[in-house]
């Protein structure tokens, strides 16, 4: 990503942040969102606490899911996990997104089981699991491994019906692509 090579990223992000959050607080309904940020993000301080103030000061902490970039290196894995941890006891769901794309450390995972709720299995995996026999045991696996940890589930990339039976087949908790809904504003 460009933008993580500048000086500039990390109030980037403090923008989308503070975009995000100030829009989430104008529905009147609980909508949750997810906000994804990488380990470039999580490792910097400022950011995070960024975070939480404007989460608590809109009172929308429990509306809000982080998504952490599984193929994102975990780096200083115990900062990484003390800045979880934190995030998950002031309220903040924890997934991590788009496992199976990258490092896909099983050991980070169970570290990591008393502050993460989702797993987003990768599209990457989901899209061949109606026509490729060794994507479709990969995906029952990781739906397995993820089941074993109590973390919930997510397929993404669910692009027609067949992958989306199998996906639900499969155990999976929550389906997200194309054939389910494409993305759209909030407002």
């Amino acid at each position: 990503n460009l933008a993580q090579t500048t000086k500039y990223y990390s109030q980037i992000t403090k923008l989308m942040i503070r975009r995000v959050i100030q829009q989430l607080q104008q529905i009147e309904s609980k909508t949750c969102i997810s906000i994804n940020l990488s380990m470039q993000d999580i490792a910097h301080k400022e950011v995070i606490e960024f975070l939480i103030h404007q989460a608590k000061a809109y009172k929308v902490v429990n509306q809000i899911t982080i998504e952490i970039v599984e193929s994102d290196d975990f780096g200083d894995f115990e900062s990484i996990y003390a800045c979880l941890k934190e995030l998950h006891e002031i309220g903040f769901k924890i997934a991590i997104d788009d496992f199976g794309s990258g490092y896909s450390n099983f050991q980070n995972l169970i570290k990591l089981k008393s502050c993460t709720h989702y797993l987003k299995i990768d599209g990457s995996i989901v899209r061949n699991i109606a026509s490729d026999p060794t994507a479709e045991e990969l995906f029952k696996s990781i739906v397995k491994f993820a089941n074993s940890l109590n973390f919930k589930t997510i397929a993404e990339f669910i692009h027609d019906e067949p992958t989306m039976k199998l996906a639900v087949k499969h155990g999976v908790d929550y389906l997200q692509g194309y054939y389910i809904g494409k993305p759209g504003n909030i407002n």
